[in-house]
């Protein structure tokens, strides 16, 4: 009975130690829909589309296309991706993106393409121009030429439907 003591006090500590423990592996876990839930690039740039609300179709698609193309610009020394607005009207935003002749992934492809037109496509929505189509045509430049590049795919986002389709451009 003398060691009953003893054995109480090691697993009073013990509990203690896990519930301690325990608390800040908790808040760890809750720390990312707490504090960064409207958080980092993508969260400011919606904002910044927000600012739009009320603009005519026109500009806001021509500001989106702007801030997407600067947002990616910033990112071309690790994407090697040329992005450029072709047009921006009332019913369309479309984009180009050129990629270098290394890029040979088919999915790498297709998700940059989508991820972009997702991201205008929303950018659109939180300023209030839900009618915009978003197209975005993927090329990949020649390996013998850097004038000439060849398309690989396109990407639609429809307005309509709230869904995109990535159809991918039949082979030279």
């Amino acid at each position: 009975m003398s060691g009953m003591p003893g054995r109480r006090r090691r697993l009073f500590f013990w509990l203690g130690f896990l519930l301690i423990a325990s608390l800040p592996a908790g808040a760890l876990f809750l720390a990312k829909p707490l504090f960064l839930d409207r958080a980092g690039a993508e969260a400011e740039l919606l904002r910044r589309a927000a600012a739009l609300r009320g603009a005519p179709p026109e500009r806001a698609a021509a500001e989106v296309g702007r801030m997407v193309k600067a947002y990616l610009d910033t990112f071309r020394h690790v994407s090697r991706a040329e992005v450029e607005v072709r047009a921006a009207s009332a019913e369309r935003l479309a984009f180009t993106v050129s990629l270098p002749w290394s890029e040979v992934s088919a999915k790498q492809r297709r998700q940059r393409a989508e991820a972009m037109g997702r991201l205008a496509a929303g950018m659109l929505r939180s300023a209030g121009a839900e009618g915009v189509a978003v197209e975005v045509e993927v090329r990949r430049w020649r390996k013998d030429s850097a004038v000439r590049s060849d398309l690989v795919g396109r990407y639609l986002h429809d307005p309509g439907a709230g869904r995109g389709a990535w159809r991918e451009a039949p082979s030279p």
